[in-house]
């Protein structure tokens, strides 16, 4: 198994029309062309960028669905309909990466206790 996290810097004021982009045709048409999307993150702080996470078996299954994916002609079409207003990514970065063996999973990565939890229930 392989992962690809995919950055994207969002052009100023233009994340809602991307994440609408993903939203309302780009993540069926990854699903139907292969993509396991394993999640999508923003910053927490001001910045404009996007990241999320892709799963693969290998890198040949991946060349095989990013191929199909951008030869597709209802991504083609959505690409440009959602582009009319101009580009909404200045820079687009990816990287393939590997799970080490000896790094805890995030199935195993617990919650920290609330405060309030902790302390029993409340009084009335």
């Amino acid at each position: 198994m392989i992962y690809e996290l995919r950055i994207y810097d969002i052009i100023p004021n233009r994340r809602v029309a991307l994440y609408d982009r993903f939203k309302k045709g780009a993540l069926r048409l990854l699903n139907r062309h292969g993509f396991r999307v394993i999640d999508m993150w923003e910053p927490t702080d001001a910045r404009e960028k996007l990241f999320y996470l892709l799963a693969w078996s290998n890198a040949i299954e991946r060349d095989k669905c990013w191929r199909a994916f951008r030869m597709d002609p209802v991504w083609q079409k959505l690409k440009t309909e959602t582009e009319e207003a101009g580009p909404m990514v200045t820079k687009m970065e990816y990287y393939l990466l590997e799970s080490l063996a000896f790094a805890r999973r995030a199935g195993s990565i617990r919650a920290p206790k609330s405060k309030t939890a902790s302390r029993g229930k409340a009084r009335k």
